[in-house]
């Protein structure tokens, strides 16, 4: 890994484990999964379907 940092290696994993926990909130609420994405957020889904060019609604959803 390039490191060109100052605190090196170290502080680019640190920023990687804070990046983690911000992206997934607050860790009382449980996690979506992708069956209830594709269940409560249809217009999402289909929108991602479209604006993508994809097929499967399951990988829309992720």
């Amino acid at each position: 890994m390039y490191v060109a940092v100052k605190g090196g290696e170290q502080a680019i994993d640190n920023a990687h484990r804070l990046l983690a926990n911000k992206r997934r909130g607050d860790t009382d609420i449980a996690e979506l999964d992708v069956e209830q994405i594709r269940q409560q957020l249809p217009l999402a889904v289909a929108r991602v379907m479209s604006e993508g060019s994809l097929y499967d609604p399951q990988l829309a959803a992720l």
